[in-house]
C-alpha cells in the first residue's frame, strides 16, 4: 500500500501518494477539486506524478486554460518538466501514419490530466458492484 499525504481544500481534503508532486493552478484557499498529472513511459523518462489543485467545480471538464496554467505550474515546480513534456510526439494519422513513426509516439512521454474522484461518487460507486479503488488511492473526501 501507498504512504500517503493529506492536503486541505476549501471543503474537505485529497489524499494521494507521498511521492506525488503538489502543484497548484489557483490560490490555495480556493482550490476545491484535484486533477493527477500523468505520463505514459514515467518510468522510462523519470517523469514524477503530480497532483494539481484548482478552483475548478468536481466533474466539471478541464478547459485548455486551466490544463496550461496546471502544466505551468508541474514547470515551476519539478524543473526538467518542460523538457519532459517537449517531447511529446504526436500520433500520426492517415497517408503520414508508419509503423516506424507509432513506435516513436508510443515509446515518447504522452503527458495527460485525469479527475481524481470524490469518495461515493455515485459514477464510480455503484450499489451491487465490486468496490471501487481510485488510481494509487487517491481520493477527494469532503469535509463541507
Amino acid at each position: 500500500m501507498y504512504l500517503k499525504k493529506r492536503i486541505a481544500l476549501k471543503d474537505g481534503i485529497c489524499i494521494v501518494p507521498k511521492d506525488w508532486i503538489v502543484v497548484y493552478a489557483d490560490d490555495p484557499e480556493d482550490c476545491i477539486s484535484a486533477h493527477a498529472v500523468i505520463s505514459r513511459n514515467e518510468i522510462k523518462f523519470g517523469i514524477p506524478r503530480f497532483v494539481a489543485l484548482s478552483a475548478l467545480p468536481y466533474g466539471e471538464c478541464v478547459s485548455d486554460d486551466l490544463m496550461i496554467k496546471i502544466y505551468e505550474a508541474c514547470s515551476r515546480k519539478y524543473p526538467r518538466f518542460d523538457e519532459l513534456f517537449h517531447q511529446q510526439v504526436n500520433l500520426p494519422t492517415g497517408e503520414h501514419y508508419t509503423q516506424e513513426l507509432a513506435d516513436v509516439w508510443w515509446s515518447a512521454p504522452c503527458f495527460d490530466i485525469i479527475r481524481i474522484p470524490e469518495y461515493l461518487d455515485p459514477d464510480l460507486w455503484k450499489p451491487g458492484q465490486p468496490e471501487y479503488i481510485p488510481p494509487c488511492g487517491a481520493v477527494i473526501y469532503r469535509t463541507k
